[in-house]
């Protein structure tokens, strides 16, 4: 499987991906890093395309081979995409603290950019999936998020809990896992009052 990782930049996460690479055949092709793991994934995954995480908040994305070649957004590719663009302006206002320098066209052309990015990015690269540590928050795993999800792309999404150490999978961030639904469903039935 060829994968993406946005990940957090602890060590273990490069520990990980080398044993899904060895027990899954889990390919390292694009890594989101930070000045504290990148020179260690690019050293332990060689052919992974590694995007430092400051540049790509900024929009500043690393060139990937045959990029020329790109996807042009189109009509067509715009109302695909349209249920998702009003989320993604609004995430735009953590990068704002005015909220009067960023306007409505310069966010609206930095979506645009992102949204293309991604779309070349899955043509070119063909992941089977991305593992993301968090949630997407910032706008350019938001729209890795949705260009995963309008391409069928597995997503495996680690969540954590306010319960120490209790993390559970899921693959959306607009629904709850039905596992967890099926234990809360089960756990409320099991005591009569319905009490935790």
């Amino acid at each position: 499987m060829r994968i993406i990782y946005a990940t957090s930049d602890l060590p273990s996460w490069i520990n990980v991906a080398q044993n899904m690479q060895n027990i899954k055949n889990w390919d390292p092709i694009y890594w989101i890093t930070t000045p504290k793991n990148e020179l260690v994934v690019q050293k332990t995954f060689p052919n992974a395309v590694c995007q430092g995480y400051i540049d790509a908040i900024r929009g500043e994305y690393t060139h990937i081979k045959y990029m020329q070649e790109h996807i042009v957004l189109d009509q067509n590719i715009l109302e695909q995409y349209a249920s998702y663009e009003k989320t993604a302006i609004k995430m735009m206002d953590r990068m704002d603290p005015t909220a009067y320098t960023f306007n409505i066209t310069e966010r609206t052309q930095l979506y645009y950019e992102f949204l293309q990015y991604w779309l070349n990015v899955i043509k070119i690269l063909r992941p089977d999936g991305v593992l993301f540590t968090e949630s997407p928050h910032g706008l350019f795993q938001y729209m890795l998020y949705v260009v995963c999800i309008e391409n069928n792309i597995k997503i495996i999404r680690y969540v954590p809990t306010h319960i120490s150490g209790l993390t559970f999978l899921s693959s959306h961030i607009e629904h709850t896992p039905v596992y967890l639904e099926n234990v809360y469903e089960r756990y409320l039935h099991s005591n009569e009052n319905g009490e935790f």
